[in-house]
């Protein structure tokens, strides 16, 4: 019963560092870009904050559909074979929103587009 909790526990740790490094090397450029294109700083912080609400949430959700109901005399590696496919399930789900943002940014660049005086 302890071993499942721990590995539930290690399994929700990860699935909150993946999003948590993910937004930290995204922040900046997305920033940038929708500096740019909204001209609104209310706009770029509601982005930035539903990006990252979202990560975690996509992460989340694939870490909880995990159950761990391995019987206490289960080696290790059957916990590291659970965790695992909860880990995949996390970054499906991470790739999977990360691509409908993507496309959401873009019609949000090309609908929005500013135009430079030259």
């Amino acid at each position: 019963m302890i071993s499942n909790l721990i590995a539930f526990l290690i399994l929700l740790a990860i699935s909150v560092a993946i999003p948590t490094i993910l937004f930290l090397l995204l922040r900046s450029s997305l920033c940038d870009l929708l500096r740019h294109t909204l001209k609104l700083q209310g706009g770029v912080t509601f982005y930035l904050r539903s990006f990252l609400l979202v990560l975690y949430l996509a992460a989340l959700s694939g870490a909880i559909g995990i159950s761990f109901d391995l019987k206490p005399e289960s080696h290790f590696m059957e916990f590291v074979w659970k965790g695992a496919a909860g880990v995949s399930s996390s970054l499906q789900n991470l790739v999977l929103f990360i691509s409908l943002y993507l496309i959401l940014i873009t019609i949000l660049i090309v609908t929005l587009k500013v135009k430079v005086d030259e």
